[in-house]
């Protein structure tokens, strides 16, 4: 799933430079077994990406993320959002699969 959404060869690369790509596969398949429709796990992985490429930007660790990047994220990134990919842009589908 990691590949399907991330078609920009670059974004990609930085997302896994960070170390997202076990996190953002394990939580393809918790969203898997827990029965979420493909519709709405692709939207939460979606979100994901957004967060992951958005703090890579950032230079934060994975292991370094709390409560004031995701709040920060929400409420003034995704505000006027320029990322070089598609997605899922609204406030609540986005914190659900930051979340």
């Amino acid at each position: 799933m990691f590949e399907y959404h991330i078609k920009n060869l670059r974004v990609r690369q930085e997302i896994e430079a960070v170390g997202f790509k076990p996190g953002r596969e394990a939580l393809a398949g918790q969203l898997h077994s827990q029965g979420y429709a493909e519709t709405t796990a692709a939207f939460y992985d979606q979100a994901a990406v957004h967060f992951a490429y958005w703090i890579s930007r950032q230079h934060v660790h994975p292991m370094q993320i709390n409560e004031a990047h995701v709040t920060n994220f929400l409420s003034r990134h995704l505000t006027r959002c320029r990322c070089p990919f598609g997605g899922v842009r609204q406030g609540r589908t986005v914190g659900a699969g930051v979340l």
